[in-house]
Formats: structure tokens, sequence, C-alpha cells
């Protein structure tokens, strides 16, 4: 990504240095053993492209004839599915999604944050 910031930069108007967060997080879920997060900028993820909506990563890949996997950060290539203390579970997004279109809610059954051994919801 810091390979190309210099084109971003230009495409999203937000300088490199407002990308990310400054603080690193210790997380053994992640290759390297650290992980770092990405800002928040007018109240939408720093990537979000303003001009055209969606991500301004994805869409810049496209452009350049790239592989969008190779820029984008590996927890939003897979949104709404996140991860963390070694298992894959699914985002409290999903409980917007459903309120906002279908008046429903997702509620969920078990949580790995409550020590359960998997994360189930139902759709009320």
């Amino acid at each position: 990504m810091l390979t190309y910031a210099r084109q971003l930069e230009a495409k999203q108007g937000i300088a490199s240095s407002q990308w990310f967060e400054e603080e690193r997080i210790m997380d053994a879920d992640y290759p390297s053993g650290e992980a770092i997060r990405t800002k928040i900028y007018e109240g939408r993820c720093v990537f979000y492209d303003r001009k055209a909506r969606g991500c301004a990563l994805h869409r810049f890949a496209a452009e350049e004839g790239m592989d969008w996997h190779l820029l984008k950060p590996m927890v939003c290539s897979i949104f709404p599915i996140t991860w963390g203390r070694g298992r894959l579970f699914l985002s409290g997004f999903l409980n917007g999604l459903f309120s906002a279109v279908k008046n429903h809610h997702v509620r969920e059954i078990k949580c790995i944050d409550a020590r359960d051994a998997y994360c189930e919801c139902k759709i009320i």
C-alpha cells in the first residue's frame, strides 16, 4: 500500500501520514504478531472513496490492473467476517444491515467473547 502512497494521496486528498493509528497492537493472529489500525476520517474509513463511493484501495487496484488482494488489508478483504483469538466470526456490521434493510436484528446466541467455543447468531 505504501508503495503507491503518492498516487493514493492524490486520489484521496489525504496524506499517508494520516492513514494509520500510531499504536501497534500485539496480536498473535497476525503473521507479524502485531497489527496497526487504519484511521477513521470524517466518520468513515480513511480509504473510503468519498468521490465515487466504496473502497478507494479497491478502485485504485482495478484502475491500475492490479489484484486488489495485494493492496487491501486482509480484514477489509474478508469483511463482514473478522477474526480474533484464532477464530473467524461475523462483524457487528450485520446487525446494522439487517436492522436498516429488513427491520430485523441479529442477536448473538453464543459468543467467543463470552467464552463460548464459537459465535452463533439468530436473525429476529
